[in-house]
């Protein structure tokens, strides 16, 4: 299978510190490769991460998933997003723009709990670990 869904780093954070849904939900996406996530969300997770035991937890997990880039059509999509949503008195930040960019580009539903942001943007799909469980 393909992947078919971007997870973001809210939900992975939710993964790492045993919430639920994501500590049931995540692992059967990832076990069917239905999931990967961006070097952006990487990045997010790094700057989180101000441990070393956190690092080598973060780079074994990151190792076994498909990491999508931000290429230059990727950047096309977010800075489309950002001149829209600021010129709608709307913005998100940088990251978020990034992270909707890369998900457009590639066709991918982002799973997230900023709902907030992320349903501002044209075209984004959308969902919940909520709306994956059930």
């Amino acid at each position: 299978m393909a992947v078919r869904f971007v997870l973001d780093s809210d939900v992975l954070i939710d993964l790492f510190s045993g919430q639920e849904p994501a500590g049931s939900v995540i692992p059967n996406l990832l076990e069917m490769d239905l999931a990967g996530t961006t070097a952006v969300t990487a990045c997010e997770l790094y700057s989180g991460a101000s441990r070393a035991r956190d690092r080598s937890r973060l780079d074994a997990f990151l190792a076994t998933l498909m990491i999508l880039p931000l290429d230059v059509q990727s950047a096309r999509r977010a800075g489309a997003i950002d001149l829209s949503l600021r010129r709608q008195g709307q913005p998100i930040n940088p990251g978020d723009n990034l992270i909707a960019g890369i998900c457009l580009a590639y066709d991918l539903a982002l799973v997230t709990r900023n709902l907030s942001h992320f349903r501002r943007v044209a075209d984004l799909k959308v969902v919940t670990l909520e709306e994956l469980s059930g």
